[in-house]
């Protein structure tokens, strides 16, 4: 990345207005950066900062024209968009986290059941059945 869009994404990045505002201000200023670069090839981010200002107050001076009530409502968006980004991810986590209980302590999953069967024919006395069913572990 070259100094000049270093100093560019900076002032970018500064700016707290709709993105065609952003877009306009931008394509005023990308000229003059790119003269100035052309210019002085060897320049120093601080050295566009002395030509053109600190990102900070450049991005200031120009959100000063625009209309107050418009940047206000992009703040506000921007903070509406970013709680509902920490919330996603908060509930990402939450869901992970429940998954994992689940997972680790068999909460989702169905009991354990042992089925025996046991066919008794006419040839089988009752005694016989009777230490059968003691060899299971069904009878006392």
């Amino acid at each position: 990345m070259t100094i000049s869009s270093q100093y560019m994404h900076q002032v970018r990045r500064e700016l707290a207005c709709t993105p065609p505002c952003r877009k306009k201000f931008i394509r005023s200023l990308e000229p003059l950066v790119d003269d100035f670069a052309g210019e002085n090839p060897e320049a120093s981010l601080s050295e566009y900062e002395e030509a053109f200002g600190a990102p900070e107050s450049l991005a200031q001076q120009y959100m000063s024209t625009l209309d107050q009530e418009e940047v206000r409502r992009y703040r506000e968006q921007k903070k509406h968009l970013r709680w509902a980004a920490w919330a996603v991810v908060a509930l990402i986590f939450v869901g992970m986290a429940i998954g994992l209980v689940a997972k680790y302590t068999r909460v989702f999953e169905p009991p354990v059941t042992a089925e025996t069967t046991l066919i008794v024919t006419e040839d089988v006395s009752i005694e016989e059945m009777k230490e059968i069913l003691r060899e299971m572990g069904l009878a006392d």
